[in-house]
């Protein structure tokens, strides 16, 4: 029932452009326009699921993703949490962002191909009594395992349903933190970042500048970039030299565990 609504919506915010229909994941390059480059490749990553129909993506998975495979059970998160994208049509602003570089329309009738895609989904109670996230992060995704730090609702839901269980929110945070560094240690410098901002906010794991600067200073070897090296010069100026020495050498541990 809630499927007509939606369209007509889109089909209404659709109504007023009238722009030349171009293919942002063929022409995807503009030189002269770099704000329409990132979004273009933005669109492109996140049309990526909206090719197929639902049901069958997901029914092909399920077997092996209940066996254990992770990579199964993060694709089958990511098809459910594309239909879910496309059933929220109160996201003006992502709609605005694509608009305000051209492509509203495509955007636009994405979602509208992507909610026919997902019809086959309604009464499929099963799949959404499962966190297929969480299922992935346990079985190994890397990928899932660093949406899972990023993305504690997606995991614990709001904050007033984690506040009935504190222990749930004790054992996101733990978990969250040694998937990471599970991940560092199987070469993941994305992993190494993620712990990086993480130790340095305060928000899963305690606030510490010193294990902070130590992860950024083994992202720098690995992966050197403005950030990095803003971080590390911010960071430096709160710690005293001997806190530095040892975020030197934790780093050399982290760097060693990643990428040697």
């Amino acid at each position: 029932m809630r499927f007509l609504p939606v369209k007509k919506a889109l089909r209404q915010r659709m109504s007023h452009l009238n722009q030349a229909f171009i293919n942002p994941c063929v022409h995807h390059t503009n030189p002269s326009n770099q704000q329409w480059l990132w979004v273009a490749r933005h669109f492109c990553s996140r049309s990526k699921h909206l090719t197929t129909k639902a049901t069958p993506h997901i029914d092909r998975r399920i077997t092996a993703a209940r066996a254990g495979d992770a990579q199964s059970s993060y694709e089958i998160h990511n098809r459910i949490a594309s239909c879910k994208r496309a059933l929220n049509s109160g996201d003006a602003d992502e709609y605005k962002a694509y608009a305000s570089v051209g492509l509203g329309e495509q955007y636009s009738r994405k979602i509208d191909q992507e909610i026919d895609h997902c019809q086959g989904l309604i009464g499929r109670t099963e799949l959404g009594d499962e966190n297929w996230l969480s299922l992935a992060a346990a079985q190994g995704s890397v990928e899932a395992r660093l949406i899972f730090a990023k993305d504690p609702k997606a995991i614990i839901g709001n904050l007033t349903e984690a506040l009935k269980d504190p222990e749930r929110i004790t054992n996101y945070r733990r978990d969250a933190i040694d998937y990471l560094n599970e991940s560092v240690s199987q070469g993941s410098v994305d992993s190494i970042e993620a712990l990086a901002d993480i130790h340095d906010r305060g928000i899963i794991a305690d606030k510490s500048p010193e294990n902070s600067l130590a992860y950024w200073l083994a992202y720098q070897r690995a992966h050197p970039n403005s950030q990095s090296t803003a971080s590390i010069a911010r960071l430096s100026k709160l710690l005293q030299p001997n806190q530095i020495e040892r975020s030197n050498e934790m780093s050399e541990a982290i760097y060693r565990s990643c990428c040697l």
